[in-house]
């Protein structure tokens, strides 16, 4: 893992981790991060304070996704080939319980308060068959399967749990999905092969990365229209707002 320097643009540090490392958070309610490392199917954590791993935890087979919960006393990792996701006690990192779920559980979403969790599923070359599973957090209870599309990567909901917005790679496309209503409400065109995904505060834009065009769209939620793409470094994935 790199550490970089945001005012600099420096390489100040390199941290050994596992194999092909492809997901980071940062809990800092315990001051440590967690990558999963999914040629290696492990997950590394680093204390904040040392900057030195303190576990190395193994998992399920190809570990991916990850999300906190709401109080930041569990993490939820993604096993994608093992159709599985592992449950971590932040305050120990210790495994609380390992989850089976449908399909192949890929990037991970938890809702705004904390209630559900929105699970991508991995399409694999030879099915390509895009589906959104959400999950009730207290029990982990599949609530809903939402068949959507061929390749999604990335799902986020709006502050009311009324919308939910996915990526998908293989068509180029936004989907704004209805929860009340369970349809489709807008299909939005993007920048060829979206990814990563943000909503701001208001519920008023999405912002999307472009691995194929280096950009980075933004999205009037209530017109449904691309508003513009902002030319970025080379192959965007995750987006952060501060």
């Amino acid at each position: 893992m790199i550490v970089l320097n945001l005012e600099s643009g420096e390489i100040v540090d390199s941290i050994s981790v596992g194999t092909n490392p492809c997901q980071v958070i940062i809990c800092r309610k315990y001051n440590c991060i967690y990558i999963a490392n999914a040629d290696s199917n492990s997950i590394s954590i680093i204390c904040l304070d040392t900057m030195e791993v303190t576990h190395h935890i193994p998992k399920g087979q190809m570990p991916h996704g990850m999300v906190l919960s709401k109080d930041q006393e569990s993490v939820y990792i993604a096993n994608t080939a093992s159709q599985t996701i592992t449950e971590i006690v932040t305050r120990t990192n210790e495994k609380r319980l390992c989850h089976k779920v449908c399909y192949n559980p890929w990037h991970l979403r938890m809702s705004i308060d904390g209630k559900y969790m929105y699970v991508v599923h991995y399409s694999f070359l030879y099915e390509r068959e895009g589906r959104v599973l959400i999950y009730e957090m207290d029990e982990m209870i599949l609530l809903r399967e939402i068949n959507i599309g061929t390749m999604l990567v990335e799902v986020i909901g709006d502050s009311k749990n009324e919308m939910l917005y996915i990526t998908d790679s293989d068509s180029d496309v936004l989907y704004i999905f209805n929860l009340i209503k369970h349809v489709i409400e807008h299909i939005v065109t993007v920048s060829k092969m979206p990814h990563g995904l943000e909503i701001d505060c208001e519920n008023k834009l999405v912002f999307l990365s472009s691995l194929r065009e280096n950009v980075i769209d933004v999205i009037d939620t209530n017109k449904a229209k691309l508003l513009k793409s902002i030319p970025v470094g080379e192959e965007p994935t995750s987006i952060v707002i501060c």
